[in-house]
């Protein structure tokens, strides 16, 4: 038990000490595209600038959509994240790769993408911390797919905003990968949500 724990110790140091050694590589540098995927246990809670993004309840969207005149919008009508600007890393690359990409964008999780340009799954520090805690320094060689999640909620772009702003109150995401036909198409957030909601309670 002692053992397991130890490993576990030593894999969190070594999280730490990527990410002291990214801030101080990055000092300096602009962080604007650094964003951070989910809230919650796969981290992050605040938009491009670092804003504390509104909560995004089935109740207040409902509202809001109802006052807006917009309850069947869809996902596409949404301006969420492209896929070319999603932060990921590759299927079938060394999990050292992945903590390196981790730390240097200052993220605690970042989507897979595998050779074709599909949703693999997700890989996040928790996912990381294991790995190393069960197979020590050998990790770091094994293929990020040993160890990534691939149980991943998505949506499409023909999905009803109030239907996915829904589920993202209930499980606590802020983000939600959008993948049609099984590629990524892009991402939403619940700022994008609420910020295309003003828009048109504005206009």
């Amino acid at each position: 038990m002692g053992d397991h724990t130890d490993k576990q110790r030593e894999a969190y140091q070594m999280m730490q000490a990527e990410r002291e050694k990214a801030a101080r590589d990055k000092a300096g540098q602009s962080n604007a595209d650094a964003e951070k995927l989910v809230s919650g246990h796969w981290g992050g809670s605040g938009d491009k600038s670092g804003a504390p993004v509104p909560a995004v309840t089935e109740e207040a969207l409902a509202h809001n959509m109802s006052i807006a005149g917009q309850a069947d919008i869809r996902i596409k009508d949404i301006k969420g994240q492209a896929a070319t600007e999603v932060l990921h890393v590759n299927a079938g690359r060394p999990l050292r790769e992945a903590i390196d990409f981790l730390a240097v964008h200052r993220i605690g999780l970042s989507l897979v993408i595998d050779a074709n340009g599909a949703l693999a799954g997700v890989l996040s520090e928790r996912d990381v911390i294991r790995a190393i805690a069960e197979h020590g320094a050998d990790a770091l060689k094994l293929p990020i797919d040993a160890f990534m999640m691939v149980d991943v909620y998505t949506c499409s772009s023909n999905d009803r905003v109030a239907d996915i702003a829904a589920v993202m109150s209930a499980r606590h995401f802020r983000h939600v990968p959008i993948v049609d036909d099984g590629y990524l198409m892009g991402m939403v957030s619940a700022s994008d949500i609420v910020k295309y909601l003003g828009t048109r309670r504005q206009g």
